[in-house]
């Protein structure tokens, strides 16, 4: 077995794994020899054991070291949780690799680049497990230590191969000893001894990530084809490496006999046929399909609704590595109609992205149930878990609470078993609803359970964070918003006023003609989108301000508790009024909403039900914690009850009325409400709270929020070195590329301070109305090799074409340069001036984004200070 590495030998493994800039050639299509994946496969070929002989086959033995084999498990090295396609499919698709043509699948590109980052890092971090992965496939495949030579023949091949490939840098390093020891391409053809794993883990390392364009071997194959069978190669020799050399491995040598070989043959056989048992889990799968496959929803409050009775999926965007323009090495792909299958192509990691309302659970409720449905094919047994109630227990046990609702007959032990064989898919609901004093340890535990269990797939959803920096494996996909087609889709399906369908039609109608075009911002919300259906026969005009529209809301569900028909009208069954309960509701909904509640217990409800001002205010001793709980459900609809607690019908009804509870605040509660928000920043993001407080009650968060805010923010700026201060404190550390088009984006320009971030919306500094799109255009930030994080492949477009040179398609291939992803802190390179010069006058140029935040915040100060000026010398001119 492979020995661990010594502290020393991890250190060095940090420069094993960091990429070598490419010369700028053009690899197309070389003839002269050329190392890609199809010829290292046929190298590869050529030294593996001998097959199962006829003899063999008659008493039983399969042929286990068919070539689609040997590729299958040089891809597990690098994606362990690959899965083979069925029938003949990677038979075509090996076929298609050995002979470098231009038809290699997109999953033998190595274009993703999730899978290679986490390749390169468990390089970083194990690399003797991964010599250890190398070492075993080369002890199954490879034909070591015999008389035939066949692995000294490998590696006086792959010499060969290596130094006469032109477009491989001279400086390009291979590992060669079980230490991670590299050479140069000069030295490494003149090594006398190699360690086997090592150099063949090196070589596959460069393969993948340098090589992605498969066909840039065709040449070269078209060479080693042999003249009298098709199919057959040549190859190399390796003969003009004359020096003797030794291989080793940490393999058992010598010659192999006839039974020897049959008894390996078998017990391959028995170890390849060993599979995972799973437990019976279809008990719980009907369960849990029982529960998600119905919901209650504002207008189904009563009773619960086929969930594919209304449900229209989302599109989902995300960034496609897969996918390259001229311009810049990632660019964005839709999904339409989201499945567990299609997702998992994408990635393993995921965080599905999306504003409040927009349909995130939603999405994440349809994924369960399409896991269900397609379990005999997916094998992956799915777990929904709401992370709002996520507390002190630990991530496992708490996601093993939410199985044992459903079939307590499974236990930990094959909770266990499923995670350790890489059958899991965790449906992580709310990550931004987990309490703030909580995430840390969430973080940490989900980190482990991640890396413990790598090969299941876990997807996460959020509102959006500020940069989910914690989450750097998960790749990102954004909630879209709906367009016109998905709107009128969604009213369709709605089941609303059935004894009055002229309602409905009148709303679709409108909704075609003119509200999806002028009311965008509700009407791409599915939430807001079925509040406006609620609303609309009241209300012949639909608001444009959120916190109106939430309140016209808040109406008409007042009013629905009436009988329909006749002059028999229900009482609330507290007997207060519409506005005092709106109060009431208001004083709750901001308690809950300090300490991120959003679902209560009844004891919960009752404890804040019992320390309401609101009603010592009223002198109020009659009403109940129970009547009230009873008004909101059955009355008002605006919380409802499942899983032994009580949840907001939408978590946006507990913004507007904590909104609105902070609007009838005094001034000096007013006045700390900055720091509150501040302290909350993390959750504040897709929040609608403070900006509904902006519009209920604008001079009093100009005055009395965003005025300290920034006199504070500027007082310090002035005191000590002015907008370098502001960069140190907004921005202290800054992610930039050599895509700064795409690679600059919004989650990078917000800063450290949710108010300043706030102020600037409000203002439109991101916007096109006052500041115009060039606000965020980037001043070039010059490249520092020392800054570089990451390595970003380039690539141009290639005009295809047919046997009878018509062009037929145009694929994106890598032109052999390299972009780049640096990160710096300010306060660092501001130390170093000599070092970092230029980078320090680009962060000081005036059209810098920074910089111009900057400016547009002083600006919008003094703007204020002038306004208070004005307002409080009209009021001394009354007297």
């Amino acid at each position: 077995m492979i020995e661990l590495m010594s502290s020393n030998d991890k250190v060095n493994s940090v420069n094993k794994v960091k990429k070598l800039p490419m010369e700028a050639k053009d690899v197309t299509n070389m003839a002269h020899p050329v190392l890609c994946g199809g010829t290292f496969l046929t190298l590869i070929l050529q030294s593996r054991k001998p097959t199962a002989s006829r003899r063999e086959r008659t008493q039983g033995a399969t042929d286990i070291f068919r070539e689609p084999d040997v590729l299958f498990e040089l891809i597990k090295i690098v994606q362990p949780d690959y899965i083979r396609p069925a029938g003949n499919t990677f038979r075509t698709y090996t076929t298609n690799y050995k002979r470098c043509t231009e038809h290699t699948p997109n999953d033998l590109k190595f274009e993703n680049e999730s899978v290679i980052s986490a390749f390169l890092a468990r390089l970083e971090t194990d690399y003797a497990g991964e010599l250890t992965k190398m070492a075993a496939f080369i002890n199954h495949y490879i034909d070591v230590g015999t008389t035939a030579q066949n692995d000294v023949l490998l590696v006086k091949r792959l010499f060969e191969l290596i130094r006469d490939d032109e477009s491989i840098p001279a400086m390009t390093q291979f590992a060669v000893c079980k230490d991670g020891t590299l050479v140069d391409k000069r030295e490494l053809v003149c090594m006398t001894e190699v360690y086997l794993p090592a150099f063949l883990l090196s070589v596959w390392k460069f393969i993948v990530t340098e090589r992605k364009d498969n066909s840039i071997g065709s040449g070269t194959i078209s060479t080693w084809q042999h003249p009298m069978a098709q199919g057959r190669y040549v190859g190399i020799d390796g003969s003009t490496i004359k020096q003797n050399i030794k291989v080793v491995c940490d393999v058992i040598v010598g010659s192999v006999d006839s039974a020897d070989r049959m008894l390996e043959v078998e017990e391959m056989i028995a170890a390849t046929a060993e599979k995972f048992e799973m437990p019976d889990v279809y008990t719980y799968l009907r369960s849990a399909e029982e529960k998600y496959s119905t919901i209650k929803t504002l207008l189904y409050s009563d009773e619960p609704k086929p969930f594919y009775s209304f449900y229209v999926c989302n599109t989902i965007r995300y960034r496609d590595v897969g996918i390259q323009t001229p311009r810049r090495s990632m660019d964005m792909s839709i999904l339409e109609n989201a499945t567990v299958d299609k997702i998992r192509k994408i990635s393993r990691f995921i965080i599905i992205s999306g504003t409040g309302g927009l349909g995130k659970s939603m999405m994440m409720r349809h994924l369960m149930l399409n896991a269900i449905a397609n379990f005999d094919d997916l094998k992956l047994f799915p777990v929904f878990i709401p992370l709002k109630d996520f507390c002190d227990t630990s991530l496992f046990d708490y996601i093993y609470s939410k199985i044992s609702v459903f079939d307590s007959e499974i236990t930990t032990n094959q909770f266990e078993q499923l995670l350790t064989h890489g059958s899991c898919l965790l449906l992580l609901d709310g990550l931004d609803e987990i309490a703030a004093g909580r995430t840390e340890r969430f973080e940490r535990e989900l980190e482990e359970l991640t890396d413990k269990y790598s090969n299941n797939m876990f997807i996460l959803s959020s509102r959006p964070f500020q940069a989910f920096v914690s989450y750097e494996r998960f790749s990102l996909l954004r909630l879209m918003p709906f367009d016109r087609r998905q709107a009128m889709q969604l009213i369709n399906r709605l089941e609303f006023r059935p004894d009055e369908p002229a309602i409905k039609e009148k709303f679709q109608a409108a909704l075609e003609k003119t509200l999806f075009r002028t009311h965008r911002s509700f009407t791409e919300n599915p939430l807001l989108l079925t509040i406006m259906l609620l609303t609309f026969e009241q209300y012949a005009e639909v608001p444009s301000k959120m916190h109106i529209f939430y309140r016209e809301a808040f109406e008409v569900l007042a009013k629905r508790h009436d009988a329909s028909k006749g002059a028999y009208k229900r009482a609330l069954k507290t007997g207060l009024s519409v506005d005092t309960l709106s109060d009431y509701f208001a004083e709750l909904c901001f308690r809950s909403y300090k300490d991120e509640k959003f679902e209560l217990t009844a004891e919960e409800f009752t404890g804040y039900f019992n320390a309401l001002n609101a009603r010592a205010t009223v002198n109020d001793k009659k009403t109940t914690a129970s009547d009230f709980l009873e008004d909101l459900c059955s009355n008002l609809c605006l919380l409802y009850f499942e899983g032994n607690s009580y949840h907001f019908t939408h978590r946006s009804f507990q913004e507007y009325f904590c909104a609105l509870f902070f609007s009838k605040q005094k001034d000096k509660f007013i006045a700390k409400l900055g720091d509150f928000f501040e302290k909350h920043r993390r959750r504040m993001y897709g929040d609608r709270t403070f900006y509904m407080l902006y519009d209920m009650a604008t001079e009093k968060v100009e005055e009395y929020i965003f005025l300290p805010f920034l006199s504070s923010l500027f007082d310090k700026c002035e005191k000590a070195d002015g907008y370098w201060t502001f960069l140190e404190e907004m921005h202290p550390q800054i992610t930039y590329s050599s895509e700064d088009e795409y690679l600059f984006p919004r989650r990078v320009v917000e800063s450290h301070s949710f108010l300043l971030d706030a102020v600037l919306d409000i203002i439109g500094f991101n916007g096109r109305e006052r500041f115009g799109r060039d606000t965020i255009t980037l001043v070039k930030l010059p490249y520092y090799e020392e800054l570089e994080i990451e390595k970003i492949p380039h690539y141009r477009q290639r005009t295809l074409f047919d046997s009878k040179h018509e062009e037929y398609d145009i694929e994106e291939v890598e032109d052999g340069e390299a972009g780049y992803v640096c990160r710096f802190m300010v306060a660092e390179v501001r130390q170093r001036t000599d070092d970092f010069e230029d980078l320090l006058n680009a962060l000081n140029d005036d059209k810098f984004v920074f910089k111009k935040q900057y400016y547009a915040a002083y600006k919008y100060m003094k703007e204020l200070i002038a306004k208070q000026k004005n307002e409080d010398d009209s009021l001394l001119d009354l007297l």
